[in-house]
């Protein structure tokens, strides 16, 4: 019984699937050329500290499927792994993709809250800007209350007793509520 995944090399097709008449020539020529130099593999290597896994079955030496690929003797194994390369490059791509979305949602989320940021910080700058002016009109005002109050006082200083208390009554009428 065969090893699961292992093809005799010398008895006929393969597994590879659908067994052309390609493949079993090409593992033929591999059987035979076993036959002629039983060291060589077809350019696979064998031996002690050897990457090669070969198993002898029934009198019968198995070289795995994935090593005859790999040393490029079976039909279609270009083709196999060229099919390798375009799923691992896809698989690349779509983590490229994968990181070119998540940086633009990370760019739209900083561009967003840099927005925020400006809209507080325009709105403190109004905020301060009209306290400024109040602070001002309350300083122009106390500036003109308290120059109201250095003309009454020069003035109740220039009149005499009479005149003051009128004076001190006029302004006291006119601040009291109606």
């Amino acid at each position: 019984m065969p090893h699961a995944g292992l093809g005799p090399l010398g008895a006929g097709a393969p597994r590879l699937g659908p067994n052309t008449g390609a493949e079993r020539l090409a593992v033929r020529a591999v059987a035979e050329r076993l036959e002629r130099e039983p060291g060589d593999l077809g350019g696979l290597t064998q031996g002690v500290g050897s990457h090669t896994r070969t198993v002898l079955q029934d009198g019968q030496r198995r070289v795995p499927h994935s090593e005859l690929e790999r040393a490029g003797l079976l039909p279609g194994a270009e083709l196999h792994e060229l099919r390798r390369a375009i799923d691992r490059l896809t698989e690349e791509l779509t983590g490229t993709r994968q990181l070119v979305t998540n940086t633009e949602r990370a760019q739209l989320a900083e561009q967003q809250a840099r927005e925020r940021v400006e809209a507080a910080f325009q709105e403190q700058r109004a905020a301060a800007t009209v306290a400024e002016q109040r602070a001002a009109a309350a300083t122009d005002e106390a500036s003109n209350a308290l120059d109201e109050l250095r003309a009454l006082e020069d003035e109740l200083r220039a009149a005499g007793p009479i005149r003051a208390w009128k004076l001190a009554r006029s302004r006291r009428r006119a601040q009291e509520p109606v």
